[in-house]
């Protein structure tokens, strides 16, 4: 995992979060880390999602890529 933070005149001091597959984990604690938002870049693989993800408002989740990033629900888990 990476934290960057990029200044731009729409969404001044929003950090960027850089995520790999492994770091999938920190997609279940968004709200809690990045209250006031935060630009999450998924790189290339399969992310598994085993829990509820929330995500605050001022937020955007990008992949890099149609079939390069997959958000895959894990076998028997309990997200609503």
């Amino acid at each position: 995992m990476k934290v960057s933070t990029c200044i731009d005149a729409v969404r001044p001091r929003v950090p960027t979060l850089h995520l790999e597959p492994s770091d999938s984990s920190e997609l279940s604690d968004l709200a809690q880390k990045f209250p006031d938002g935060v630009d999450i870049h998924l790189g290339e693989g399969e992310f598994t999602i085993d829990c509820t993800i929330v995500v605050p408002s001022n937020t955007s989740i990008r992949g890099s890529g149609r079939g390069k990033t997959v958000l895959v629900l894990s076998k028997g888990a309990n997200c609503h």
